[in-house]
């Protein structure tokens, strides 16, 4: 009893807190669980585009799942997921080794600070500057161009499929690269040099 008591005393304390949390709850709600949840139940039924729909169960499912065009768009995703993911592990492990060793402490905030702003930047962002420099007449096609000549025809590294999972996974383990290296960094420096330097 007294602990319920003094709940309810944290409560009335607090409700200035909790009555600034309404609104963002509300927001919560209303455009991301609600549309989430009309979503789920609408994917159990056969919706059409003028009148009522039809609860067909796991229909739909079973439709997607044997689907071609799915299967090839699942192994596609997890190949990019897992590819990008040890990729930016690997490349944001090696990037804070480095800066662990830089004395220099201007070099070594001007690193950070490269490596760590593609991070911060949007995927909208991220996504026009390589499209930018894989384009036609974009960077690596002029670089190509250079070494081979006049007569070089420029390849569309966007549309090319021995291309497009090679450059999801560099492009996104580019730009997440610099945030695990801060995460490996931060548990570096706080290791005993002692046992670092034993390792």
């Amino acid at each position: 009893m007294k602990d319920k008591g003094v709940t309810w005393k944290k409560v009335k304390r607090y409700r200035g807190i909790y009555l600034m949390l309404l609104p963002v709850v509300a927001y919560f709600l209303v455009f991301s669980y609600y549309p989430l949840f009309l979503g789920l139940v609408n994917s159990f039924h056969k919706v059409k585009l003028l009148g009522g729909s039809q609860f067909v169960g796991l229909e739909n499912y079973q439709e997607v799942a044997q689907s071609a065009q799915y299967q090839q768009a699942l192994v596609n995703s997890l190949i990019v997921g897992i590819g990008t993911f040890l990729l930016q592990f690997v490349w944001g492990l090696a990037i804070a080794l480095f800066l662990n060793e830089v004395k220099n402490k201007v070099v070594k905030s001007l690193i950070q600070t490269v490596t760590y702003i593609p991070y911060l930047l949007s995927w909208a962002v991220v996504g026009g500057l390589w499209i930018t420099i894989f384009s036609p007449t974009g960077m690596i096609n002029g670089i190509l161009e250079m070494i081979q000549g006049a007569d070089y025809q420029p390849i569309v590294f966007m549309s090319e499929p021995a291309f497009a999972r090679a450059i999801m996974i560099f492009t996104g383990a580019w730009k997440g690269a610099g945030y695990f290296a801060a995460l490996f960094l931060a548990a570096i420096v706080s290791l005993d040099e002692s046992l670092y330097e034993s390792a």
